[in-house]
């Protein structure tokens, strides 16, 4: 919450603006921790404005285009002494990475510093290297030790681009020199030779300068937390599965509420742990995400409304109670329709399936599917099953999807679900689909009763019983039931109705 954090920056809540003629000038980013010290917007020529929000940042505006000159600072940061302390810190940082600096230099998230001239801020700090670094794209933890140096330590994984993503480090330990450093709540450990110490309370957002040796930061920056400590393994897993449900980042992990509750239970089914995103209020962090879309896996898109397009902050029906939430992942199969594992008359079911928990849950879900190219006369089914994945038997239709747009509304799932879409083929389209159809490419034909190969509109005996349709219709007999036969007394295949010689 507000009071457990030094630093806290949200961009869906960051306008503070002096000029009431231009609403969407970003004067700077609003402060949500107990300080409520804001970081204000420093540029040279072009001011600040909000980005709109988007489905790539999970319907988030966002800051982009920092340089030298146009960043964020605070020179005088309360969650921060003034000098050179010892302190514990946790850094965390949600952004999206759009290209490698080009040099060999870093792309500063944030940092702090002294008040000095040149120094807009360094260390501690986090930052991104460049791509004619040794190690390109890695995040950076830079920090400040006793007596004066400044090592840094680098995540052994490179930062996705064009993923949201979030960066954190932390400095901790009875001597304050474990490091911890990761992405999406994957990490490593470092021990420092000295305890690493703050130099001052000179705080920048999305630029820092050592000596020239950084830029501004290559992409964009959607939220911002600086404890004033190192937090634990579970408080670090609260965090990130905060900040992965509300900005679309799949975490490996369990994702924990506010209160510690799990809300996704990652060894329900390991193979589902893929591009796990959904809705999830929490008013203890101030999550109220009420449409979703994984920044990795853009093929589904979940909402409380069939608004698929407008910013998280569009009013929308809520989501349930506090610490509501509606989870889900998938199995990494592809969304084409190829699959035979599924009941009923469909055709195929996608290879991909999803996993759904939820807790609290009340009100029903759109979604919105990016479907693959369908045959012509095909129909697209969101079917279910409960505690397992085999779709062979007992699948439960939820609704025909759209199948021009993809959507779907008014669904109810159960936690514990594994839902996929189904389709139904009519090839011909002659309105019978195809496992219906005896004759599914020629749209004259649908049935074949006697199955000999010709289709009843042209066969003259429906059910080969060696009489005519048309002289079982007049016999009043059944032309498409073999055991339906007309009153024939000399046994010669013509009705007593239509033989002029019934005793021949």
């Amino acid at each position: 919450s507000s009071e457990d954090v030094g630093l806290w920056l949200k961009s869906d809540d960051a306008i503070i603006s002096n000029d009431p003629t231009d609403p969407d000038r970003w004067d700077a980013w609003k402060d949500h921790s107990r300080h409520s010290n804001s970081v204000e917007a420093e540029y040279d020529t072009v001011p600040w404005s909000m980005t709109s929000p988007d489905a790539e940042h999970n319907f988030h505006p966002y800051a982009t285009g920092f340089t030298k000159d146009r960043f964020f600072r605070e020179r005088n940061a309360s969650f921060v002494a003034d000098d050179r302390v010892i302190v514990p810190l946790t850094m965390i940082a949600v952004t999206r990475l759009s290209e490698l600096p080009d040099t060999d230099s870093v792309a500063r998230i944030m940092g702090v510093s002294s008040n000095s001239v040149w120094s807009q801020a360094n260390e501690p700090g986090i930052s991104v290297t460049g791509a004619d670094s040794d190690y390109p794209g890695r995040v950076e933890l830079r920090v400040m030790s006793d007596p004066y140096t400044a090592p840094d330590y680098l995540y052994s994984s490179p930062v996705p681009l064009s993923d949201t993503s979030i960066a954190y480090a932390k400095v901790g330990g009875s001597n304050n020199t474990e490091v911890t450093i990761g992405i999406n709540n994957e990490s490593s450990f470092s021990v420092l030779d000295s305890p690493a110490a703050i130099d001052g309370d000179n705080f920048s957002l999305g630029y820092g300068v050592y000596y020239d040796q950084a830029v501004g930061f290559n992409g964009d920056i959607m939220e911002v937390l600086w404890f004033e400590t190192a937090l634990t393994d579970n408080e670090l897993m609260r965090v990130n599965s905060y900040l992965a449900v509300k900005h679309g980042i799949g975490l490996s992990s369990d994702y924990l509420a506010s209160d510690n509750t799990v809300v996704w239970q990652s060894t329900v089914n390991s193979a589902y742990n893929t591009d796990v995103f959904g809705l999830g209020r929490d008013d203890t962090s101030g999550l109220n995400q009420l449409i979703s879309r994984s920044v990795t896996s853009p093929e589904l898109t979940v909402s409380t409304t069939t608004d698929f397009a407008s910013g998280n902050n569009t009013a929308r029906p809520v989501l349930g109670a506090d610490r509501s939430f509606a989870l889900m992942g998938h199995n990494g199969g592809a969304v084409s329709f190829s699959s035979t594992n599924v009941s009923g008359s469909y055709s195929y079911r996608s290879e991909r399936v999803w996993l759904y928990q939820a807790s609290s849950l009340i009100a029903p879900l759109a979604m919105k599917f990016d479907l693959p190219a369908l045959a012509p006369g095909s129909k697209v089914y969101l079917v279910r099953r409960n505690a397992d994945d085999d779709f062979s038997a007992g699948a439960v239709t939820l609704g025909e999807v759209n199948s021009s747009t993809g959507e779907i509304a008014g669904i109810e799932l159960t936690d514990g679900d594994y839902f996929t879409l189904a389709i139904t083929l009519d090839s011909d389209e002659d309105g019978v689909i195809d496992p219906e159809d005896a004759f599914p490419n020629d749209p004259t034909e649908t049935e074949d009763t006697d199955g000999d190969g010709i289709g009843d509109n042209a066969d003259t005996d429906d059910d080969g019983d060696g009489y005519t349709d048309d002289d079982e219709v007049l016999a009043g007999s059944d032309p498409k039931d073999d055991s339906s036969v007309p009153a024939d007394n000399d046994n010669d295949g013509i009705s007593d109705v239509t033989d002029t010689d019934d005793d021949n």
